[in-house]
């Protein structure tokens, strides 16, 4: 039989990438979680944790680990059908870690959170990922569910489709003066004009760019990997942006933003993937947050 306090030791290094942050989290020593994960590796006569900065899971780990959350989740279905004892309200609350791009979370996200808070005991442990990137966390059981670009559900998962993030291509009043005094956006002037990037995993500028101008354009561009830094970039002039449409619309209709060329959108389609061993309280979530994107985003 396993020890299922072992085995809560296990599943905190593995989320928090440490035996310190682990025992932070556990209200234990790092001595303790260490010693925890000790015996289970001798019970099992296999490694478990691959030590390192973070700590990472070996295929046996991943395999406890899930079972770990199995079990959680077999548990909380087994009370949720039951009256509500002291019992059954000391079941204490189950940890989410989800997967979700920065700016479904910037934007129509935290809605479907709320209503997920209330169906019962929930706390949130979000991986922020690019919705490129997610599928990989999925196969790998870093978080049980997560917002995707893949259509194809991974093995284990089901999928649904969320609907699509509109994304406009803006800049500042001042900023289009200087850049674009005539209007004209086309390869030389594009290329001319500094741009914004998130990061090496954002892709929209370029693509922006090919769509309006039919090819590749090399713009110069500053790296600014913060939601809050983006924006503010854009505001002031550094460069010109692609954000959410339903991120910048105040901004846009008040005439602080500025599309580079109106109506040239981006759509960038959405996909829950969740894992289908979760049963009823991954099927409640999910209706939720099915729900919730078809009033926020583009069908």
């Amino acid at each position: 039989m396993l020890n299922y306090e072992l085995l809560v030791g296990l599943k905190a290094v593995i989320i928090e990438g440490s035996f310190e942050a682990a025992a932070k989290l556990l209200n234990i020593t790092p001595s303790a979680i260490s010693q925890r994960i000790k015996l289970l590796e001798e019970r099992l006569e296999t490694p478990l944790i691959i030590r390192g900065k973070p700590c990472e899971a070996t295929e046996y780990g991943y395999a406890l680990f899930k079972h770990a959350e199995q079990v959680e989740v077999l548990e909380r279905n087994f009370f949720s059908g039951m009256p509500k004892t002291t019992a059954a309200d000391a079941e204490g609350a189950f940890t989410l870690r989800m997967a979700v791009n920065a700016d479904s979370m910037a934007t129509w996200f935290p809605a479907a959170v709320a209503k997920i808070a209330g169906l019962g005991n929930f706390l949130f442990d979000m991986v922020i990922e690019d919705e490129g990137e997610t599928a990989e966390l999925l196969r790998k059981g870093d978080v049980i569910a997560g917002i995707t670009s893949k259509k194809s559900p991974i093995q284990g998962f089901q999928a649904s489709y969320l609907g699509s993030l509109r994304y406009v291509s803006v800049a500042s009043p001042e900023y289009i003066e200087k850049y674009f005094p005539d209007g004209i956006i086309n390869v030389i002037t594009l290329g001319r004009a500094p741009s914004l990037t998130f990061n090496r995993k954002d892709k929209l500028p370029s693509k922006w760019s090919k769509l309006v101008c039919g090819r590749n354009v090399n713009t110069p561009t500053s790296w600014i990997p913060s939601l809050e830094g983006y924006m503010q970039a854009c505001e002031d002039g550094i460069g010109w942006g692609m954000h959410p449409l339903n991120l910048v619309n105040e901004q846009v209709e008040s005439g602080k933003l500025v599309e580079l060329v109106p109506h040239s959108y981006i759509d960038t389609p959405l996909y829950w993937q969740h894992s289908v061993s979760y049963g009823k309280i991954m099927l409640d979530i999910s209706e939720l947050i099915v729900a919730t994107s078809k009033k926020q985003l583009p069908q």
